[in-house]
C-alpha cells in the first residue's frame, strides 16, 4: 500500500536551518565591567610650549570568572572567552574645520557610524594597527589583561580622548563612545556601556576660556 502524503512528511528530516546550532563548550561571565571608570576632569593642557590639548581621560575596567575545569555545568564560565571592544563616532573641530580624525585599519572618524577604536603605534620598527581588548594583540600599559593577557580575568584599558592645537585656537570635540564586553566563544555581546565626551571653546588652560 502506497504511503500517506501527510506521513511522508512526518518522515523527513529536517532542513539543515531548522537544525539546533551546538552550544560553545564555555561562556563569558562577567563579574564587574565600569565604563568610564575614574574619569578626570576635562582639561586644557600645554604639551609643549606652542600647543595646547583639550580631552579628558579615563580608564575601562572588567572583570570576569572562571570556573574549575572541568565542570558539571553545560557551559562553565571562562575567562578566556572574554574581551573589551570601544567603539566611537564624532568630530573634532578645529578654527571651525572639521579634522579628519584617522582611527585604524584605513578608517577615518565617523559622524554617524561606529567604528572600533584604535591606535598605530611603531613596533620594531614598523608602523602597527592595535585596538582595545583584543587578546591576540601586543599588550601596552594602556590596554592589558591581568595577569596574563592570553587568559587573565582582569581588564584594564586607558583612553586619553583629545584634540591638539595652537593656543588660542577655537575649538570643538564632540564624541561618543561605545564600550562592550563580548564572548568570543558564542560571538556575542555580553554587556554594553556607553557615554560621550563634549568640550567647545578657545584652546587656553584658563577654563573661563571654554566649557
Amino acid at each position: 500500500m502506497a504511503r500517506s502524503p501527510t506521513k511522508e512528511k512526518r518522515e523527513k528530516s529536517p532542513k539543515s536551518g531548522e537544525e539546533r546550532k551546538e552550544q560553545p563548550a564555555h561562556k563569558c561571565c562577567v563579574d564587574s565591567f565600569t565604563a568610564p571608570a575614574n574619569a578626570g576632569p576635562r582639561t586644557v593642557t600645554r604639551p609643549t610650549a606652542g600647543s595646547r590639548k583639550a580631552g579628558q581621560y579615563f580608564q575601562m575596567l572588567a572583570s570576569f570568572k572562571n570556573e574549575t575545569l572541568p565542570s558539571p555545568k553545560p557551559q562553565p564560565c571562562q575567562c578566556t572567552c572574554c574581551e573589551y571592544r570601544q567603539e566611537v563616532k564624532g568630530f573634532f573641530k578645529l578654527n571651525g574645520r572639521k579634522l579628519r580624525h584617522m582611527l585604524t585599519g584605513g578608517q577615518s572618524l565617523s559622524e554617524t557610524v561606529w567604528r572600533e577604536d584604535g591606535f598605530r603605534i611603531p613596533i620594531n620598527g614598523v608602523m602597527t594597527d592595535l585596538h582595545f581588548g583584543h587578546r591576540d594583540e601586543h599588550e601596552l600599559p594602556d590596554d592589558r589583561y591581568l595577569p596574563r593577557r592570553a587568559d587573565g580575568c582582569t581588564y584594564s584599558g586607558n583612553d586619553y580622548p583629545g584634540l591638539t592645537g595652537a593656543p588660542g585656537a577655537q575649538f570643538e570635540i564632540d564624541l561618543q563612545f561605545r564600550g562592550s564586553i563580548i564572548d568570543t566563544c558564542s560571538g556575542k555581546t555580553v554587556q554594553t556601556k556607553t557615554w560621550s565626551l563634549k568640550m567647545k571653546g578657545r584652546l587656553s588652560r584658563r577654563s573661563r576660556y571654554w566649557s
